[in-house]
């Protein structure tokens, strides 16, 4: 397996920074995962499968929602997971999934719906020999979204 160049010099995820005021509006935007590539190379073994590392994980105790905003520029033979665990030992469940190329703003929330998270949320890929995939993440703690105004990008 290998993970390609991320543009942050081997950092995964977890950053938090206040973005141009102009492109977001004062909305507080976690960069959860700078661009990111991860390939399963065939014959690469089992288990096919890359779990984020959990200095990158979302913490959502004091959190009620995350607005997210998944970018994934190219995926093969993969499924991107979004799980959730109310502890770090798990177990953990799956909230949300994407099999294919996307730009969406989605929610979860640990108030209800159908994207609901419980304490800690992380990604996961997981796929059958020969995967690949490329993907960006940001997040927006709760009430922030209110001033978030998501821009364009083509990918």
């Amino acid at each position: 397996m290998a993970i390609l160049g991320n543009g942050n010099k081997g950092s995964i995820g977890g950053i938090q920074s206040q973005i141009d005021k102009t492109a977001f509006d004062k909305a507080t935007v976690l960069k959860w995962q700078p661009w990111l590539n991860v390939e399963a190379a065939a014959g690469a073994g089992s288990p096919y499968e890359f779990i984020q590392p959990r200095s990158g994980w979302l913490e959502g105790h004091s959190v009620s929602t995350y607005h997210l905003k998944v970018q994934i520029s190219f995926l093969n033979n993969c499924t991107l997971i979004f799980e959730s665990s109310p502890t770090e030992e798990g177990p953990w469940t799956e909230v949300l999934s994407y099999t294919e190329q996307t730009d969406i703003m989605t929610v979860i929330s640990s108030e209800g719906g159908t994207a609901r998270f419980s304490g800690y949320v992380r990604w996961r890929v997981t796929g059958t020999p020969a995967y690949q995939i490329c993907f960006q993440l940001e997040a927006v703690p709760g009430a922030s979204i209110a001033s978030y105004i998501a821009t364009p990008k083509k990918i």
